[in-house]
């Protein structure tokens, strides 16, 4: 189907607008910036960094960004694959320590799109 929901359609034309101004993916500003101010990082590794967005909409949101690159989960090379793992045992442990229980969480990944008219 070529059907894409809103809100992924809106993202999509937004970020592509970011990207053809800039030469450079939007969240990776972000995740450098989130570095150099470090207000709003949770924890970190060498592929990944977890911050509490300026936009969270959810008590005790988070989003695990890459500090490279990565167009889609299936581009991600060994080592990333291990550090995600990781980052997330370490994010969902903490938040199991803090609630004292085994706390719920949903993720999400947001890739680029895929498909047949995809170059």
């Amino acid at each position: 189907s070529s059907f894409i929901p809103n809100e992924p359609r809106i993202k999509d034309k937004y970020q592509l607008e970011y990207y053809r101004k800039f030469g450079k993916p939007l969240l990776i500003d972000y995740v450098e910036q989130e570095l150099e101010k470090r207000e709003r990082i949770v924890i970190e590794n060498n592929s990944w960094v977890v911050v509490v967005p300026f936009w969270a909409v959810w008590p005790y949101e988070t989003m695990v960004l890459p500090r490279n690159h990565v167009k889609r989960i299936t581009d991600l090379k060994p080592k990333q694959v291990n550090d995600l793992a990781d980052i997330m045992k370490t994010i969902t442990i903490k938040y199991d320590n803090l609630f004292k229980v085994s706390f719920p969480y949903s993720m999400g990944w947001h890739g680029a799109p895929t498909g047949k008219k995809i170059k």
